[in-house]
């Protein structure tokens, strides 16, 4: 059974203001995220938890796409896309 994607408002936003090669390449993630959000993998990404936390992590090029999964209820939860900084996981 797929798992439900859904995006933040931020994560959302953000989605929507990446420049079109970044766009495919993060839509491809999400459609990923549908099969097995617990091991996303492909030549570009590779999921990681976030020590500490219950949050996935994938690294698309100079992003980061975060978020949690509910397994019980198969929701994945994007709390994040945001570019590579020393404040992307600030405030999770």
């Amino acid at each position: 059974m797929k798992y439900k994607v859904v995006l933040s408002r931020q994560a959302e936003k953000a989605f929507l203001h990446l420049n079109p090669g970044d766009f495919l390449v993060i839509s491809k993630v999400n459609h990923t995220l549908e099969e097995d959000p617990g091991s996303v993998r492909s030549e570009l990404v590779r999921s990681k938890t976030k020590s500490g936390t219950n949050l996935y992590r994938v690294r698309v090029r100079d992003y980061r796409v975060i978020y949690p999964v509910d397994v019980e209820n198969k929701i994945v939860y994007v709390e994040r896309i945001a570019r590579r900084s020393e404040r992307t996981y600030k405030g999770l």
